[in-house]
């Protein structure tokens, strides 16, 4: 069973003083001459220090300078995005063509170095031997000892003019390979290697191996988790924990890695110490979960004293300008418009209409939905009627829904704010005017409880964006069976816990090499997450938008399952409706004239 430490109340605790570092601090040190960027071994404490040379004083003009000085000057302002795009262009164009000026290439490295970018950063130095004079080879040396084990298998293939920098790589992967319990194929390669030209300090390294001066370390994984344990939000934060808890018990299952939790109380910490997070580097932790707030979640990322710290928030509502591998899976504003987009595409793509409108609670997350939704309407060339909003206490909705009748859409999209109001609002729909619209329906639509009470004859056919996905999911089934098995009681209606597992989940499975866990190598893993299933949906990192997204899946209710939407069948059903309707308002009508002795 995964254990759980945690840290004492007292600010600032450890074997130091706290002292925050943001992201521009790091590369101000990098360019005057020291700071940490190189991973340690599992459990080793604070990470092994690149002591980097004073920057090269060659003045060189030209395109490439300029981009680097857009880059150097982009991630000094706190522009993080323009400045990884910038440093990415350079680097897969500078992987491709050789002679570039030792300078440039240096400076490229820092860029890379304040990204964790270490494996693109020894992929330079390797591609540029020119750069390696003096002090630079041993920075390769202390970069090369912070990848993971796959890393390093893909830097011995690289193409080097430096036989000594590449006997570096491969002798720093013996050593790995050692430690990792691998000895046959450490073996296998060190006898490769035992009568070329190295530096001696690789040699003394391959001597170390040979006595037997490498032994295995003992594989296990520490992750740090910031929550609130104490104070208003205590029962938010043990959710999250016990969530973290269950996704630890299972990586252990599966892999066989014991995994250790070291736990900070959110409530306990402020801006000044970090939220406890350069304590928790200095416990060799490889990743952090939490904070659950985003000012919380701000700080954190700017006092990590290591770029190469990955910091994954359950809960945080927005994620945006904290620099390289700090996230939050449950972002707002990516939420809303990733459900808008989705919805609005697939009305473009499938449905030939023209009018839409919205119906909304009157709070400002119902304003900000039906907003996103309008301006991608827009864009797909429909005409947005108008929306109407309800006050979300309210049990009845006739009103608004007659209003909006009026202004006759074909399609309309429907907000609800939890599976509460789902169950008011859908039959009032049905009855008062709109029974044949098609309607984009919210998330609340396919909650379990709606769709085991409510009649299908008020959900058929209504069509979702499914953010948060439950039903059909069986990574959500095992969560609930594990919740039912360790705490013996049904999971929380909240989504807190299972987003808790989900944190933990994608950060244990991003570990490339569980037996020697390197933490700079499991922030660039994350990097590479595609389509991975967890409790609550898919996830993948999106190199465009630099962070970690979920997949929307377009889903129509049908006879109370989630199904694949279904266009012809959709508009036909509302044809049907819609002809109904007619034919019903027509035949009171004459029936009113009847009863006046009028003749139809």
């Amino acid at each position: 069973m995964a254990r759980v430490v945690r840290k004492g109340p007292a600010p600032g605790c450890g074997p130091f003083r706290v002292s925050v570092w943001s992201p521009l601090l790091i590369l101000a040190a990098l360019w005057m001459g020291s700071t940490s960027c190189a991973g340690s071994e599992p459990r080793g404490g604070v990470a092994t220090p690149v002591v980097m040379p004073r920057p090269d004083t060659t003045v060189i003009s030209g395109p490439d300078d300029e981009a680097l000085v857009v880059a150097e000057a982009a991630w000094l302002a706190g522009d993080f995005e323009t400045a990884i795009a910038v440093s990415d262009s350079l680097d897969a164009a500078w992987s491709r063509q050789p002679g570039v000026s030792a300078a440039l290439v240096r400076r490229l490295v820092r860029l890379l170095l304040v990204q964790a970018a270490d494996d693109r950063a020894v992929q330079q130095l390797l591609y540029h031997p020119q750069s390696l004079d003096g002090e630079w080879r041993s920075i390769l040396r202390t970069l090369v000892g912070g990848l993971s084990l796959s890393e390093l298998d893909s830097q011995v293939r690289r193409v080097t003019a430096d036989a000594k920098a590449l006997g570096t790589v491969q002798v720093e992967l013996v050593r790995a390979l050692a430690l990792s319990g691998n000895e046959a194929r450490a073996t296998e390669l060190a006898a490769e290697w035992a009568d070329k030209d190295l530096d001696r300090r690789d040699r003394d390294i391959l001597e170390d191996f040979a006595e037997g001066r490498i032994p295995a370390v003992i594989p296990g994984i520490r992750v740090g988790v910031v929550v609130p344990l104490t104070g208003g939000f205590a029962p938010v934060g043990e959710e999250v924990l016990q969530g973290v808890q269950l996704a630890a018990e299972r990586y252990e299952r599966d892999v066989g890695v014991s995994v250790e939790l070291i736990t900070v109380d959110e409530a306990l910490e402020s801006d000044s110490t970090g939220f406890g997070i350069p304590w928790l580097e200095a416990q060799g932790v490889v990743a952090v979960i939490g904070p659950i707030r985003s000012a919380a979640l701000r700080a954190a990322a700017a006092a990590r004293s290591s770029p190469g710290t990955l910091i994954i928030s359950p809960t945080a509502t927005e994620d945006t300008g904290l620099g390289p591998h700090a996230y939050s899976i449950w972002a707002r504003e990516r939420r809303d418009r990733a459900v808008a987009a989705a919805l609005g595409n697939w009305l473009a793509s499938s449905i030939e209409l023209t009018r839409v409108a919205a119906f909304h609670p009157a709070n400002e997350s119902g304003y900000r939905r039906s907003d996103i939704f309008r301006s991608f309407v827009e864009a797909a060339g429909f005409e947005w009627v108008g929306s109407r909003a309800y006050q979300p206490d309210s049990t009845t909705f006739e009103t608004e829904l007659a209003q909006l009748t009026e202004l006759n859409p074909d399609a309309i999209l429907i907000i609800a704010d939890g599976p509460r109001q789902v169950l008011q609002i859908a039959p009032q729909v049905h009855f008062f005017g709109l029974r044949g619209r098609i309607a984009l329906v919210s998330e609340d639509w396919t909650h379990p409880t709606v769709l085991r009470r409510l009649d299908p004859t008020f959900s058929d056919f209504r069509v979702t964006a499914t953010y948060f996905e439950r039903t059909g999911n069986p990574e959500w089934d095992n969560f609930v069976a594990d919740w039912d098995r360790a705490y013996r009681r049904s999971v929380p209606d909240n989504a807190f816990a299972a987003l808790g597992y989900d944190a933990g989940l994608l950060l244990l499975r991003s570990i490339p090499d569980p037996t020697l866990v390197r933490p700079g190598s499991v922030a660039r893993s994350v990097t590479r997450l595609r389509d991975v299933q967890t409790a609550t949906g898919r996830f993948s990192f999106d190199h465009d938008a630099r962070r970690i997204v979920r997949r929307t899946r377009i889903r129509m209710l049908l006879d109370s399952r989630l199904v694949d939407p279904d266009p012809e069948a959709i508009v036909e059903w509302s044809l049907e409706v819609r002809a109904q309707d007619e034919e019903r308002v027509r035949l009171e009508a004459e029936k009113e004239l009847l009863r006046r002795g009028e003749a139809p």
